[in-house]
Parts: C-alpha cells; sequence; structure tokens
C-alpha cells in the first residue's frame, strides 16, 4: 500500500512540475516562407467607399509573423501574419488615417492570401475604416491583392 502511495505522489508531483518545464504556450507565428519584403498591389472591387484605383504598398514580414507594412499616401501599419492551412495565410495590419486637421481615423485591413511561389502571393481583402469618435460612418471595402516579393540586392 506504501508503494501506492508514492507512486500516485510521484505521479502528481510530475503533472504539477512538467508544464511548467515546458514553459507555456505560445500562441505566435511561424512563417518563414512568407518571411522577407513584398510589393503588394491591392485593386479595391468597384462601387465601394474606398479607393477606386489600385494602389501600391511595400510590406515586410519576418519569420515569427510581424508585419510593417508601408503606404505612400497613408503612411506606416503593423500586424502579423499567420498559418491557415497548406499555402495559404492570413494577414491582417493595424494603421491611422489623417484626411484632414484633428480627424484621426483607425485603419484595419484584414486579407487571405495564397502563396502561388516563393516569390508570388494573391488573395482577397477587405479594409475597415472606422472613426473613434464615432462621427464619421465606417467604411468597409474589398478586392483583391497580388505581391511580389523584392529582393535587395549588394551594390
Amino acid at each position: 500500500m506504501k508503494r501506492v502511495t508514492q507512486k500516485l505522489a510521484t505521479l502528481a508531483l510530475v503533472a504539477i512540475v512538467l508544464p511548467f518545464a515546458f514553459g507555456t504556450a505560445n500562441a505566435g507565428s511561424f512563417v518563414p516562407k512568407m518571411a522577407g519584403t513584398w510589393e503588394i498591389v491591392g485593386t479595391p472591387d468597384p462601387g465601394g467607399c474606398g479607393p477606386s484605383m489600385p494602389f501600391t504598398n511595400v510590406t515586410n514580414v519576418t519569420r515569427d509573423g510581424q508585419i510593417m507594412n508601408v503606404d505612400p499616401v497613408l503612411g506606416a501599419s503593423v500586424g502579423q501574419a499567420y498559418k491557415l492551412g497548406k499555402k495559404t495565410y492570413g494577414v491582417g495590419f493595424f494603421g491611422f488615417i489623417n484626411p484632414a486637421p484633428g480627424l484621426t481615423l483607425r485603419l484595419e485591413v484584414q486579407s487571405t492570401l495564397k502563396l502561388i511561389n516563393l516569390g508570388e502571393v494573391a488573395g482577397k481583402f477587405r479594409s475597415i475604416i472606422t472613426d473613434p469618435n464615432g462621427i464619421i460612418p465606417e467604411c468597409v471595402y474589398e478586392g483583391t491583392i497580388q505581391g511580389s516579393r523584392l529582393v535587395p540586392m549588394p551594390y
């Protein structure tokens, strides 16, 4: 009987200590195939509240999924990429728009991209522009995205 009690105590101790030995779970991304710098061209669907002409951004994705997006008109945004399935990635980022003095709007971009090859992506996007003060109505527009990897060259 004493051996059974010792075994149960040992199992209980292992059950308590083992999770701490491996650390806490991490919800972070690991997207090495998407890592790099991309030129992204978005084409809004016609009739939306957003831009009517295609736009171009430069986006950098790190191996752990962090995103820095630069739009020549709107400025910089930050976000994350994560794997959804085989060659399919969720990509989202957040930023701010200042269309007039004293007016700041919040921008959220949601996208699903398919990695066509190591140098090309394509997919759909949704942009959501909101006014934190609730004065201007929300604007949601969608469209398609195509991207090409940019590879820095030495001089």
